[in-house]
């Protein structure tokens, strides 16, 4: 948990978001190192998860995400962009998890793919609904009826 700095796994964000991808790495046995801007949603996320975050944000507590191996970043959507680009620029993680929508343009969505590029990091928008198993299903029936007709 955040108490575990030897963690692979680092959480931005102590947000409702932030909370939801806790509770999945808490379910799946997964440690994880939270870190977030405010105290007042700290206390919160603490109160909710039981995990402790790190307070001060990423550009305060960039030394300890350096070398991370996995990084999901789940802050509000106005901070998405910056909050990947400098951790693009400052870490070593190739395995990076923003939440969608990532960027609030092209530009920003090209800047981010072109950095990941640089540094061979899998940087993925988490548009994961494609992989729920009623997605797949549903894809699975549409294929098998001949294709999509009508919407």
């Amino acid at each position: 948990m955040s108490d575990n700095l030897n963690s692979d796994v680092f959480l931005i964000g102590t947000g409702l978001m932030g909370m939801e991808y806790s509770h999945v790495l808490n379910g799946l046995d997964i440690r994880h190192v939270v870190i977030g801007r405010s105290t007042k949603n700290a206390k919160i996320f603490e109160e909710v998860t039981k995990i402790k975050p790190i307070t001060g944000g990423i550009v305060k507590n960039v030394k300890l995400i350096k070398n991370a191996k996995y990084i999901i970043i789940a802050v509000g959507v106005n901070d998405l962009y910056d909050v990947t680009n400098h951790l693009l620029e400052t870490t070593n993680c190739k395995n990076i998890l923003v939440e969608k929508p990532a960027g609030i343009n092209i530009a920003q969505i090209n800047n981010l793919y072109s950095k990941s590029q640089e540094k061979s990091c899998n940087l993925y928008v988490a548009y994961n609904r494609r992989f729920y198993n009623s997605v797949i299903k549903a894809k699975e029936l549409i294929k098998n009826d001949g294709g999509v007709t009508s919407m």
